[in-house]
């Protein structure tokens, strides 16, 4: 984590706010096959965080690689939401010399990873959800997309992922 936090602003994520935000996540997996939801680089173990790519113009993307992920790899969020428009705010403002990049949603703060992987804070944050986690809403999201995939195909035996 960088010494810059105490420069930072804590943001203060309503349960309205996040409730969107699940609601933009879920609305572009919807737009997935299964194997494709399997494959998104969504959940960073690693980092214990979102991972949410941002294109050369700050729109707000699901990659399914660590690296650049071309146009035909990339599933773009149809609306923004508060959540991914604070963010982009705080990317614009930044005046990086090359635009985009991952964006990591973690507890407590939200970061963005440029090309020589230096972790740059964008905001502290409070993140009011039952869990207070991203990831963990993020992950309960997931088994419920899984599963209305599942449903939809017809299957009748649910498979551990």
């Amino acid at each position: 984590m960088s010494n810059q936090n105490c420069h930072l602003i804590t943001e203060v994520i309503s349960r309205q706010e996040v409730t969107e935000f699940l609601g933009v996540v879920e609305s572009a997996l919807s737009h997935m096959t299964l194997d494709q939801i399997s494959d998104v680089y969504l959940c960073v173990k690693r980092r214990r965080a979102l991972a949410i790519s941002f294109d050369s113009e700050w729109h707000a993307f699901l990659g399914y690689s660590r690296g650049y992920n071309s146009r035909e790899d990339r599933t773009q969020f149809r609306s923004g939401g508060h959540v991914l428009s604070l963010v982009r705010s705080k990317l614009r403002e930044r005046h990086y010399k090359i635009a985009g990049g991952r964006v990591f949603f973690s507890t407590k703060r939200v970061f963005h990873v440029n090309e020589d992987l230096t972790e740059h804070d964008l905001c502290m944050w409070i993140w009011l959800s039952n869990t207070c986690d991203p990831v963990e809403d993020v992950l309960h999201l997931l088994e419920q997309v899984r599963y209305t995939v599942f449903i939809n195909l017809g299957l009748t035996r649910i498979a551990f992922l």
